[in-house]
């Protein structure tokens, strides 16, 4: 008799962790998901130095315990830098997660890599709008996973709200500058910027696959957890169904 006005997640229930400066993926995630699928999140400090990278697997297993609270069934860590840091913090973030909630795990550089596979590109450009010891950190990991980044750029900025800031066009312009002819995709990686934005004149005007971490990270998110539905952002996300590839979790060199 009374209809629902909102997705309260009866198909699916995401539980999202994000750095707290993140001011992007909640409103843009939420504008993207298809009925009956809900968001919940919430929030660890930023790593910026070794001492805040040690506090991260506490900072971690608090945060899943209160996703835990909220009856999700399956979590995030939506943290492009750390999840595709060098040294096995992915792993590290997804057994503590795991270990903690029971529930399959997911993180941004196992959405990004994935999404890559399925769309069979192992050459891509990359722009970070990070600082250039970012983007060589992310390039290192999606190398060890078997797609080699053949150019890109870096913008080296910090901090969430000077992120936020970013123009959309600005990686417009920036990812069109660098385009190759032997780029069998693009990626404007962190999860803090207004990239999704520009993804479909980019592919319009490359003639190829463009993903962001947003946007990766919602597919993955809901092809693991069985929703095949096809949302209207990039060739990635209009992939129906492909559940049981995404599900696959991708190992280095695999």
């Amino acid at each position: 008799m009374f209809p629902p006005l909102a997705n309260y997640g009866n198909r699916l229930r995401i539980g999202m962790m994000l750095p707290s400066v993140n001011l992007v993926a909640e409103p843009m995630i939420s504008a993207l998901l298809p009925a009956g699928v809900s968001l919940h999140t919430t929030r660890f400090n930023m790593p910026r130095s070794p001492a805040d990278l040690e506090q991260l697997p506490a900072a971690v297993e608090q945060g899943t315990r209160l996703l835990v609270d909220a009856c999700v069934d399956l979590i995030v860590f939506h943290c492009t830098a750390v999840s595709m840091m060098q040294g096995g913090a992915q792993q590290n973030v997804e057994d503590i997660i795991e270990k903690a909630s029971g529930r399959r795990t997911i993180t941004t550089g196992q959405a990004v890599v994935t999404g890559l596979r399925v769309l069979g590109a192992r050459k891509i450009v990359m722009i970070c709008p990070q600082p250039q010891s970012t983007y060589e950190s992310e390039a290192g990991f999606l190398r060890a996973h078997g797609i080699d980044v053949i150019g890109g750029a870096c913008m080296g900025i910090l901090g969430g709200k000077r992120l936020f800031d970013l123009d959309p066009e600005a990686f417009y312009r920036l990812t069109m500058d660098h385009r190759s002819s032997a780029a069998e995709a693009y990626l404007i990686s962190c999860t803090a910027v207004r990239s999704c934005e520009v993804i479909e004149a980019l592919e319009r005007d490359l003639d190829c696959p463009v993903l962001t971490s947003n946007q990766a990270m919602l597919w993955h998110a809901l092809r693991v957890g069985g929703v095949p539905d096809a949302v209207p952002l990039g060739r990635l996300l209009r992939m129906e169904g492909s559940c049981e590839l995404a599900k696959a979790v991708p190992g280095p060199g695999n």
